[in-house]
């Protein structure tokens, strides 16, 4: 833990905690340094699609989202549907789950935005689902 001292100048009291900092360790007072990249959001579908391109139940869209090291971390994901099945949402957090379940093709939009304000570029997914019925 750094040791502290009074003094009248307090720029030497703060050169003097700089210098007994563990290395890796912010000192008190240190601004972090400034998150400038958006996180980064995947999607991956369960059950995934048959050889024609379709599914004959609901679909399951995982997203999950992860910001760079030192970052800020993820705040929330958006997503919204469109096309057969449509809606919008944002979830706190770095996961987020989105079913599907209209029959026909569906467009799933989403995105990350972190603690910092960074949105990443929203990222298009698309999405079939039937029931009881091939295309």
């Amino acid at each position: 833990m750094p040791h502290f001292r009074r003094s009248s100048n307090p720029r030497s009291a703060c050169a003097h905690a700089l210098r007994r900092t563990r290395p890796g360790r912010v000192p008190l007072g240190a601004a972090p340094p400034a998150d400038t990249t958006a996180p980064i959001t995947t999607a991956s579908a369960s059950p995934g699609p048959n050889a024609n391109g379709w599914n004959n139940t609901d679909v399951r869209v995982q997203l999950n989202a992860v910001d760079e090291t030192g970052g800020s971390g993820v705040k929330e994901i958006g997503f919204s549907l469109s096309g057969a099945q449509g809606g919008t949402g944002v979830v706190a957090g770095s996961r987020a789950a989105v079913t599907i379940s209209a029959e026909g093709t569906t467009i799933l939009t989403f995105f990350a935005r972190d603690n910092a304000g960074n949105q990443a570029p929203q990222r298009h997914s698309l999405c079939g689902s039937t029931r009881h019925r091939r295309p």
